[in-house]
């Protein structure tokens, strides 16, 4: 993870050994092609990180049809909201490809911020910076939708 998030200013003065630390407090995963990863609405209490491959993430809507949000792909995030709020997750994600996940739970991150807080506060402000970015592609993308035509 440290390796695709390298350009990353918090996480690439931390030194040669972080990969292993960190490393530590996830789980990694292979995951074949067209499998669920996160089911909408579920309330969840992890993130994963996709380390390979691409993901669909998508919102089903009431009537049944389905939005596709985004495609991800490596060093990209998901459902890295629940982690934070343990609430329902916004959309599901689906594998395209085989992909390989590291799964970083509300309980390892509490057991790295005990164990080794430079590199929690590296990994944290590194998750914001994700999550800010997002959020404001998502308010440019409300923005044009609102504005008047």
């Amino acid at each position: 993870m440290l390796q695709l998030w390298h350009a990353d200013p918090p996480l690439a003065g931390l030194g040669a050994d972080a990969p292993a630390r960190l490393a530590r407090w996830l789980q990694g995963a292979d995951v074949p092609a067209e499998r669920e990863l996160l089911k909408q609405d579920e309330i969840g209490d992890h993130l994963l990180v996709l380390l390979e491959g691409r993901v669909a993430v998508e919102r089903k809507h009431p009537g049944g049809s389905v939005t596709r949000l985004m495609e991800a792909r490596a060093g990209d995030l998901l459902g890295e909201m629940a982690l934070f709020d343990g609430g329902p997750r916004f959309s599901a994600c689906r594998t395209l490809t085989p992909c390989c996940v590291a799964v970083l739970d509300s309980a390892a991150l509490d057991g790295l911020l005990a164990e080794d807080a430079p590199l929690a506060a590296a990994l944290l402000v590194s998750i914001t910076r994700r999550i800010a970015l997002r959020l404001r592609q998502t308010g440019a993308r409300l923005s044009a939708l609102l504005a008047p035509q």
